[in-house]
């Protein structure tokens, strides 16, 4: 109307004295950092055991040294549909082992299922074998940002948002990164956010109803992933305390390697007249 530009990407129809949009965007960390090379599945590594045992062949102890597949701290529901039933050794280590369902005693002997009991429990087999914590591919401290839609405003009309809602899921830690204590490995889940993930570079808030915005001249209104910090207490070599005013990255607002966004807004333009 009137040779007024609205921005790209973004679909329109005209109803009565005003234009009605939508923006609906989806996309992933992937997306974002396509040249990203996630680590290896720790299931295809390899890890030796030294255990001690008595063999009752001989009818003595003897000292071997056993070596696996870490896909043997993977098999329980492994086969199954249900990403429910799909449980590692140390998710939960029941049905691994145990005088009522021991998975690995089907599989090898009861041997073996000591040994493997022993040795997921030590630091050195977990740590080639579990799962390493996710890390965020873009976080506040990297200076990290992504813009993702423009809404251009043009002279002489005025921007009412309608609706908004957006999504943000991902594997990893919610909280304050590198906070003590706060994203360990017990704290990695599965998060989906439905909240506000942007930031906006001028205007009201869009989940604000019945506010209008411009029209006394070009403006564009340029959205971007909100990646934030949040303050928590700064801490000495020795572990202590010392104040609180240090900004740690947020979980909830960095780019994970699982990252998925979905972000949908109705937004309409409404005619005035600038009045000098």
């Amino acid at each position: 109307i009137g040779g007024a530009s609205f921005g790209e990407g973004v679909n329109g129809s005209v109803s009565g004295g005003s234009m009605m949009f939508v923006a609906h965007l989806e996309f992933t960390a992937m997306d974002l950092f396509p040249n990203y090379q996630p680590p290896p599945e720790p299931q295809t590594n390899v890890f030796s055991y030294t255990y001690t045992y008595y063999d009752y062949a001989t009818n003595d102890y003897r000292t071997d040294t056993f070596t696996y597949s870490c896909n043997v701290f993977y098999v329980v529901g492994s086969q199954s549909n249900n990403s429910n039933y799909q449980v590692t050794f140390w998710q939960d280590n029941y049905n691994y082992w145990n005088v009522y369902q021991n998975a690995w005693e089907q599989i090898y002997n009861s041997t073996v299922a000591e040994m493997l009991l022993e040795a997921g429990q030590t630091n050195s087999v977990r740590n080639i074998c579990e799962s390493a914590n996710p890390t965020p591919l873009g976080r506040a401290s990297m200076g990290y940002e992504y813009q993702f839609l423009s809404i251009e405003i043009p002279e002489g009309y005025a921007i009412e948002y309608i609706q908004y809602e957006g999504h943000h899921s991902f594997f990893g830690c919610a909280e304050r990164i590198d906070y003590p204590n706060w994203c360990d490995e017990d704290n990695d889940y599965q998060y989906h956010y439905t909240d506000a993930f942007w930031n906006y570079s001028e205007g009201p808030d869009l989940r604000h109803r019945e506010t209008l915005y411009g029209g006394w001249e070009n403006i564009t209104v340029d959205l971007s992933l909100r990646i934030d910090t949040h303050i928590g207490y700064c801490f000495d070599s020795d572990g202590n305390s010392v104040s609180y005013d240090c900004q740690y990255d947020y979980g909830y607002y960095s780019v994970w390697p699982s990252s998925e966004y979905e972000f949908t807004l109705y937004y309409r333009f409404v005619p005035v007249i600038p009045v000098e």
